[in-house]
């Protein structure tokens, strides 16, 4: 009776046992190992286990075991829960689900991600420094101030990072608007003091134009991660204003060229150009219908991306239909360029595509950029032909970047550039054996 006693208590706690050696994860993609009280994934496990500081699960052959850690009283409380596998294969998908939604959404997915995030802001506000280094340089004409500004920012800027509640939508902003910040803040420079007479002058403008510039960097960095920061604020939506918002500035310059014509002077220009662009924030979401457009926020993002092609294209037009004059010029810069703005959100809209396949899209795209410099010095060609060839090269890169990462896709496609052939190819000179030197292999699989 004993024995058969023992033999029955080591069958129930054995999967107990062998659960300590094989941890697994909460997804089925094997990312979140934990989940902390505070993570955005414990709503998931919430009505079985109500009150948790952290949560590891366990596979013990035919249920899985959840470790259940808890604060009580100083101390930390550890129990158990069992599931069966399939109870807990339907919290696994609803955990992947809620991953995909965070993701396209721009929340940060782990810990992991976090630290990525906090890094990455580090390094794309520190990207500036250069800038406002120089500025600062400029304004107390010492060289040592530059190094003193620039290496100071990475300390500032790694700082800023721990403190600040990051997401993949904020980080963004943040980069975008300060680049867009500094674009304004030229623009807003030029507008006032844009027109020197003499050399004196000139060099007050100078500084003037910079320390705007730099000032509008920052400024428009802060504004636009607390805007994006926002519970109300819907991501796709307000990164499609930002990004309306820094194209602006063309189309506000393009509208200028069309009412002016060849009077139209730089102080004239750069005004229509500022002020179209800050004024955006507020007519681009009416105007455009922003906030119906079903887009993730890694569509939104690609709408922003569609848009190097594009004005690659409207240059090598512009240049085919010998466009010149301010008509010219202004066309292309305001027609055109809201033209793509449109016709970027049109082909991107319901894609619902996530942060993997926008970084893809962006590194095929610059890929694609490089490519067409190949192939345009290999080739010698005309400066005509220039522009089409790496808008052409451009537009394969941008193409195979949104095709990539996709599940709901039945093909996809593959694309490896090598540049570096063009040049080998050149340096080997004519020869009577075939030496093959590729620039880039492209797959299309269905």
């Amino acid at each position: 009776m004993f024995i058969s006693g023992f033999v029955v208590l080591f069958l129930n706690i054995h999967p107990l046992l062998q659960a300590q050696d094989r941890q697994i994860s909460f997804d089925t993609k094997g990312k979140i190992l934990e989940i902390l009280k505070d993570s955005p994934y414990a709503q998931v496990w919430r009505t079985e286990i109500p009150q948790f500081n952290r949560l590891l699960a366990f596979d013990a052959d035919s249920v899985v075991v959840i470790e259940v850690y808890l604060q009580r009283d100083g101390a930390t409380v550890r129990s158990r829960e069992i599931f069966s596998r399939s109870f807990f294969a339907i919290k696994q998908n609803t955990l992947d689900s809620l991953e995909n939604f965070m993701s396209r959404q721009g929340v940060p997915l782990a810990n992991e991600e976090l630290e990525n995030l906090r890094t990455t802001f580090t390094y794309d506000q520190t990207g500036f420094s250069a800038v406002h280094g120089f500025t600062i340089a400029t304004l107390l004409e010492s060289g040592s101030a530059f190094f003193i500004v620039s290496g100071g920012s990475y300390f500032l800027a790694s700082s800023l990072s721990d403190r600040l509640a990051l997401t993949r939508a904020n980080v963004e902003a943040a980069r975008y608007g300060h680049l867009s910040g500094l674009l304004q803040g030229y623009a807003l420079g030029l507008t006032f003091f844009g027109e020197a007479g003499d050399i004196n002058s000139v060099e007050t403008s100078i500084k003037a134009v910079l320390a705007i510039s730099s000032l509008g960097g920052i400024t428009n960095a802060v504004v636009s991660y607390n805007m994006m920061s926002r519970a109300d604020v819907n991501p796709a939506t307000q990164y499609l204003r930002l990004v309306a918002e820094r194209h602006s500035l063309l189309w506000g310059a393009g509208i200028s060229l069309l009412v002016g014509g060849e009077a139209t002077k730089t102080r004239a220009l750069m005004g229509a150009s500022i002020t179209t662009s800050l004024s955006s924030l507020l007519w681009s979401e009416p105007l455009f219908g922003l906030a119906n457009r079903k887009m993730s926020w890694g569509d939104a993002l690609l709408v922003d991306e569609f848009l190097t092609p594009w004005y690659l294209t409207l240059v090598a037009a512009g240049t085919t239909l010998n466009l010149r004059g301010a008509s010219g010029v202004g066309s292309v810069l305001a027609v055109g360029g809201i033209s793509g703005y449109l016709l970027g959100m049109q082909v991107n809209e319901g894609g619902n595509r996530d942060i993997s396949t926008v970084r893809r899209t962006r590194l095929l795209t610059y890929g694609g950029s490089i490519l067409g410099l190949g192939v345009i010095l290999g080739t010698k060609a005309s400066s005509e032909a220039s522009w089409w060839i790496v808008a052409g090269t451009t537009w394969l890169g941008y193409i195979a970047g949104m095709r990539s990462g996709g599940s709901s896709h039945a093909s996809s496609w593959d694309l490896q550039i090598m540049p570096e052939g063009v040049l080998l190819g050149s340096l080997s000179g004519p020869s009577q054996i075939p030496r093959p030197a590729p620039v880039a292999q492209f797959t299309l699989r269905f």
